[in-house]
């Protein structure tokens, strides 16, 4: 046998057996083999596992590492959409309350739960970013709150992919932000990589939290950060270990611990910043695994070039609605039709008084 034709048997039996023995595209119906972990199905491969169990199957806490990547992956597309949809708000009539339920939407497309009732997604702006630690009013209170001009827009999002959730909060602006928003802005930055800098296996999450308190202390807004640092993610979005001043807990690269990290300087009756990301630890360092841009200049909505004077979009009058667009436009055609009728009429009389 010719070795091109051994070659042609070889093929052909190779595409035998995968065929008879399918070992790619395999189906959510099968069987899940992680490691030596084996299950009838998803829910079955989730549903005993903690968070803080460090005696976890490696296939358990490989599924949980991947799982919240993916979810992470699926936040930041929603932090995107947030974007866009503040573009809008420069020409359209934007609430807190659509930005939530449009970012949802997205999310669920890309795999994730809905988000609206487990998590409370959260689109906070103006003065309320200022209040209750960043945490103002927002689709699940009676205000809903249209964006406007020249305000500071929190969002705070995550999806939940194969039951284990992510974290993400940016700060938006409507228009160019003032010198001390820019201030503040770079301090929540420089606050951030302060406390990325000591996480790794071992580390006292009490330090971590010190880090970036030490940041925005020395700037001299150490009064307006009122929450901790950061807190694990998991199954839940809050588990432990929370990443507090006063806590001795050590992070675990023996369980897999991610956590947020999310500094904040909020002032009351003005405006808030916050930003945050996930992060995983790692024996001699941490992976940073929600990837949405933070720069001030991203952050900056600018209006369009043919928007002028924004702030009266916010208000339309009765002839620049799209109804009174159509009444403008009906009833110009009505009083054409009745003096093109008219003028036929006064013709039509006067030939006939001709005659």
């Amino acid at each position: 046998m010719t070795l091109l034709r051994k070659i042609l048997v070889v093929l052909i039996i190779t595409g035998l057996i995968l065929t008879i023995f399918p070992v790619w595209n395999v189906q959510d119906n099968t069987n899940y083999v992680i490691n030596d972990v084996k299950t009838e199905s998803k829910e079955d491969f989730f549903k005993d596992i903690e968070d803080d169990d460090i005696g976890g199957s490696r296939g358990a806490r490989i599924a949980k590492v991947a799982s919240t990547k993916k979810a992470a992956e699926i936040s930041d597309v929603g932090m995107e959409t947030a974007r866009l949809m503040l573009e809008r708000a420069w020409t359209e009539n934007i609430t807190e309350a659509e930005i939530i339920r449009a970012i949802d939407m997205k999310m669920v497309e890309l795999g994730s739960s809905s988000m609206l009732e487990a998590f409370g997604l959260l689109v906070v702006s103006g003065n309320d970013t200022g209040e209750s630690g960043g945490h103002g009013p927002s689709e699940n209170d009676d205000e809903v709150n249209q964006i406007l001009p020249g305000e500071v827009v929190f969002v705070d999002i995550g999806a939940r992919y194969n039951g284990y959730t992510s974290d993400i909060t940016r700060t938006f602006f409507m228009g160019e932000p003032t010198q001390q928003m820019r201030e503040v802005y770079q301090i929540i930055l420089d606050a951030q990589e302060a406390a990325f800098a000591p996480i790794r296996h071992g580390t006292i999450c009490g330090d971590v939290d010190k880090a970036a308190r030490k940041v925005i202390t020395d700037a001299g807004y150490g009064e307006y950060f009122s929450h901790c640092v950061g807190h694990g993610i998991g199954l839940d979005v809050h588990v432990p270990p929370t990443v507090c001043s006063d806590s001795m807990t050590p992070l675990s690269k023996a369980r897999d611990d991610i956590i947020t990290i999310e500094p904040g300087i909020y002032i009351e009756d003005d405006f808030g910043i916050r930003t945050e990301d996930d992060v995983i630890v790692d024996w001699f360092g941490y992976e940073i695994i929600t990837f949405y841009p933070k720069n001030i200049e991203h952050m900056i909505i600018h209006p369009p070039e043919n928007v002028s004077e924004p702030k009266e979009q916010a208000q339309k009058k009765w002839w620049e609605t799209d109804k009174g667009k159509q009444a403008i436009t009906g009833g110009s055609l009505g009083i054409i039709i009745i003096i093109t009728v008219a003028f036929f009429l006064r013709k039509r009389k006067r030939e006939r008084i001709e005659e």
